[in-house]
């Protein structure tokens, strides 16, 4: 599966290339997670798009995060400021 993850609120180019990639992969049906936070951009857009992916929230603990993916799964991680902060849970 692949796992994307992108961690800002608002619209941008990043968030956009994440939509539109996500929906040509689901014309293939390839399966999609998405680490995003509860109102996260990306989020709404493909849920008010009708776009199949399955959500991970950004809010839960590391381990919460991890149960949830697979030693299989595949990241495409866009970075930002804030992404080593998240990742280590301080």
């Amino acid at each position: 599966m692949l796992t994307f993850c992108f961690h800002q609120y608002g619209p941008g180019g990043v968030q956009s290339l994440i939509i539109n990639i996500v929906r040509e992969l689901n014309t293939i049906n390839q399966k999609i997670n998405l680490l995003d936070y509860q109102d996260g951009y990306i989020k709404k857009q493909l849920e008010n798009q009708h776009i199949k992916f399955e959500y991970i929230n950004l809010n839960f603990s590391p381990v919460e995060i991890v149960s949830k993916i697979s030693s299989n799964d595949v990241f495409v991680l866009f970075f930002s400021s804030n992404f080593e902060r998240l990742i280590s849970g301080k």
